[in-house]
């Protein structure tokens, strides 16, 4: 809608999105500054290929329809053209067809990407790979073929294939490649979009800041915290003599216990190593008289067995792990030659490579220079599948527009978000407008909401059908039977709150 910078439309299926998606690229046709080529300065993005040729044929046709007067669209002001008008950007569009900037969120990424290529050590006709796996693959058959050689590798892999023997529950037989060079890599790739969103070095690439320690490490971390909890225990055993106070044998039991506790068994299960107070473990005589320095001694204590029994756990899976990073360290080290190499790059890091070079000094003026064009309008469809490095790439550039007077259109519907497994979050719909950087810019009145609420694509029997089926979701408690009944039955419970 015009006069605001900020725009969330909600379409629900078959409620016209995309005609409605089309009428704001066409009104900011018409309004489109800086003469004939102010049109260049219009970016709309979805998420498919053929939803993209889709919109452009579309935004043709509606110039066309006006062009030969066809349309009534001039005089309903859905689109304030006029034939002459439409047919003057119908014109330049049909002489410039390259430089309509209607496209998938991917390829505008990539295309930010390599504008900034030689900067980042990557050729600017790389391609790009959506399998990590596929894409990261080579130096996994590397690291097999040095192993011979190299008794570090070689100690790694027999520890990881042990682990997944072991202590992995997807893991069924006893042919453990597949699932170790798959958990590698996967592993690998997250690593580098990590270290790349960390801006951890000065090139995007060459990142060395660690993500797990070595089992060692963990090892003698877990150490330290077993001996603090045997040091504890032992200095409150000597304030409580020295102090004359008598203890509840249940609570004697848990001191001695934690004095000798090795990491093993189930000796701070006790409910003594979590009383409220130290009198909760004397008896009847010593209460009230214990010490400043015994009741402090009493609250490290049940803080050096929480310690042990919650960072214990997460120490031992990290150790678990810790043979796959080492190996995805290897790998990772070696990505950026490879794709020099292969001038192949994981589909998963362009988002995080766009953001780092937008982000730079002057970074997004230098990429708007390189693509020749001055961003001012961005309409995003199908906006509850994009993804948090997706969006985070896009926002030096929508901060620029909107700063500049420009406008941020979003489209879409939590309820047809299918793009999960590629890391879309449907939560962004709702959260994006209200970024406070963004509203600081636009103002706390600078956001129009608009519905799409009615199906034109289906008939009435079958839009009547979904509602009473699905109206019926809405009440929380009928959701959560419903969604308990599809789920596994070992699903933990708090995957329902």
């Amino acid at each position: 809608m015009p006069g605001f910078p900020l725009q969330r439309i909600r379409a629900s299926a078959g409620s016209g999105k995309t005609y409605a998606l089309t009428s704001r690229f066409v009104t900011l046709l018409a309004g489109s500054e800086n003469g004939r080529k102010g049109w260049q300065g219009i970016l709309a993005a979805t998420f498919t290929n053929s939803a993209a040729a889709e919109m452009r044929d579309r935004i043709l046709s509606r110039l066309k329809e006006v062009a030969l007067k066809k349309s009534s669209e001039c005089v309903r002001g859905d689109a304030p053209l006029t034939p002459d008008l439409a047919l003057e950007r119908l014109d330049d569009i049909l002489r410039y067809i390259g430089s309509l900037n209607v496209s998938t969120i991917d390829s505008l990424l990539s295309r930010i990407v390599r504008m900034g290529a030689l900067e980042l050590g990557l050729s600017p006709d790389f391609e790009p790979v959506f399998d990590n796996r596929e894409c990261l693959g080579p130096l996994w058959e590397t690291l097999m073929e040095d192993m011979q050689d190299d008794p570090e590798t070689g100690f790694l892999l027999r520890k990881a294939c042990k682990e997944l023997l072991f202590h992995n529950s997807q893991f069924r037989g006893f042919l453990a490649g597949d699932l170790l060079r798959s958990k590698t890599l996967d592993l690998a790739a997250l690593m580098l979009e990590q270290g790349i969103s960390r801006h951890a070095s000065d090139d995007g690439l060459d990142q060395e800041t660690p993500v797990l320690s070595s089992s060692d490490d963990l090892a003698a971390l877990a150490q330290k915290d077993l001996e603090h909890l045997r040091k504890t225990a032992t200095r409150l055993q000597k304030l409580l003599k020295a102090g004359g106070l008598s203890a509840n044998k249940n609570f004697k039991e848990a001191l001695e216990a934690c004095e000798r506790f090795d990491g093993k068994g189930k000796a701070l299960d006790s409910s003594y190593l979590a009383k409220p107070s130290l009198d909760d473990c004397l008896l009847t005589a010593s209460k009230g008289h214990a010490g400043a320095d015994a009741a402090f001694a009493y609250s490290e204590l049940c803080e050096a067995a929480e310690c042990v029994r919650t960072r214990g756990k997460l120490l031992a899976l990290g150790n678990q792990l810790a043979p796959f990073v080492q190996l995805a360290e290897k790998i990772k080290d070696q990505t950026r030659e490879l794709m020099q190499r292969e001038g192949r790059v994981p589909q998963s890091l362009i988002p995080h490579l766009a953001r780092y070079s937008l982000e730079e000094a002057s970074g997004v003026s230098a990429a708007l220079c390189r693509m020749g064009v001055k961003i001012r309008h961005i309409l995003i469809d199908e906006f509850q599948d994009t993804s948090r490095p997706q969006w985070e790439a896009l926002f030096p550039l929508v901060l620029e527009a909107v700063s500049k007077g420009g406008t941020l259109t979003i489209v879409g519907d939590v309820k047809q978000a299918i793009y999960g497994w590629r890391g879309g979050d449907a939560m962004l719909f709702e959260e994006a407008l209200s970024d406070p950087t963004l509203r600081a810019i636009t103002g706390k009145h600078g956001l129009h909401e608009e519905k799409l609420p009615m199906n034109r694509r289906s008939r009435r029997v079958i839009v009547e059908h979904n509602n009473q089926v699905f109206q019926q979701l809405a009440d929380r408690p009928n959701a959560e039977s419903v969604l308990s009944a599809l789920l596994p039955e070992k699903t933990p419970k708090n995957v329902l709150e």
